[in-house]
């Protein structure tokens, strides 16, 4: 699973490693702790417009939904998509043939289930400041507005031996994108079976991990304080401790 990302970028740096521009830089802020319980707005490059960066609502809403009660309650199941049912789930199939995006970010947190609780970890990539999570996106027009919302969901699969041991519980992890499968990813008019192909988990030796504060868990928890991604010492190491 993956419910908390950080952005940890200045915008000309997510621009330069991306080849793409933001359509408006003034919405956009870096941040260390983005929950998606809390519906962030989050940069995506879309597969309709690859060259523009563009703000989204983690959560994605079906283009079937019929209203904005229906649409706020269902955005709180599709945070995350299995890369195994994506072309069959009912809230999936259309983005999943039609609509794809990337989702930059610095790194992602999961939980390990530690023998006196759970410890959340941050997961980085060790070569890549920035790098991109596969997405799927779609734009949802409110009925009674008409107002376009933009949004979309992270996409997960088995995890690799790295995160199998730190995500201990549900043993799932984002699909991170290598830099040749960012654009493939974006390009949706290659067959299924090449799709599901680059939704596979990344090399363990890529990404790097460490402890962090519980505190990261409180509901006024800052997203912009950077003690958030701070190493912190539980005394325990979970390779070592036959969990």
């Amino acid at each position: 699973m993956c419910f908390t990302v950080a952005v940890n970028v200045i915008r000309e740096e997510m621009e330069r490693r991306f080849g793409a521009r933001f359509t408006d830089p003034s919405w956009f802020k870096a941040g260390y702790l983005f929950s998606a319980f809390r519906l962030p707005v989050l940069p995506v490059i879309t597969s309709d417009d690859p060259e523009a960066i563009r703000p989204a609502k983690w959560g994605l809403i079906p283009g079937w939904i019929k209203n904005r009660s229906e649409a706020d309650k269902i955005r709180y199941k599709t945070f995350n998509a299995r890369a195994e049912t994506i072309f069959e789930k009912s809230s999936f199939r259309k983005p999943a043939a039609s609509y794809h995006c990337l989702i930059p970010v610095s790194g992602f947190y999961e939980w390990h289930e530690a023998p006196f609780g759970k410890i959340p970890y941050y997961m980085y990539k060790k070569k890549e400041k920035v790098f991109a999570l596969a997405g799927l996106y779609n734009e949802w027009a409110d009925p009674r507005t008409g107002l376009i919302e933009p949004t979309f969901t992270i996409i997960t699969t088995e995890a690799n031996l790295l995160l199998a041991k730190i995500h201990n519980t549900k043993k799932r992890m984002p699909v991170i994108l290598s830099v040749g499968d960012e654009r493939l990813w974006l390009d949706t008019t290659m067959p299924q079976t090449d799709m599901k192909k680059i939704l596979r988990p990344a090399e363990y030796d890529e990404i790097g991990y460490y402890p962090v504060s519980r505190k990261i868990t409180r509901k006024d928890a800052d997203p912009y304080e950077a003690s958030a991604i701070a190493k912190y010492d539980y005394g325990y190491d979970p390779f070592k401790s036959g969990q």
